[in-house]
C-alpha cells in the first residue's frame, strides 16, 4: 500500500533478525517478498512494464512454455525446482 503511494524505500525485515543474523535463506526469502511487493505496487500504479510482464508470463503457462516461465520468475532456480520435483522418476 505504502509503495503505492510512492515511498522513497521498500525493505524487508526476517523473523529472525530480532533473534539473530540472518542466513542465505533468510535473506534470499526477504528479496523475493519485496519483489512481489514492488511488483504488486508497480501494477497498482499502472506502470505498463508490470503488467506486459504479467501478460507475458501469463501467456507463457497458458501456452506450457516452461523455459520462458521459468525465465519470467522472480525466482527461475525456485521456479525449476518446483517444476522438477514433479517430474516422474527416469
Amino acid at each position: 500500500m505504502i509503495a503505492w503511494w510512492g515511498t522513497a524505500m521498500l525493505c524487508y525485515v526476517t523473523p529472525k533478525e530480532h533473534l539473530g543474523l540472518p542466513n542465505r535463506d533468510d535473506v534470499k526469502t526477504g528479496v523475493i517478498t519485496y519483489k512481489i511487493a514492488a511488483h504488486a505496487a508497480d501494477l497498482a500504479k499502472g506502470h505498463p512494464g508490470a503488467q506486459e510482464w504479467d501478460d507475458a508470463l501469463s501467456d507463457a503457462r497458458f501456452e506450457f512454455r516452461w523455459e520462458d516461465q521459468f525465465n519470467l520468475a522472480l525466482d527461475p532456480d525456485t521456479a525449476r525446482e518446483f517444476h522438477d520435483e514433479t517430474l516422474p522418476a527416469e
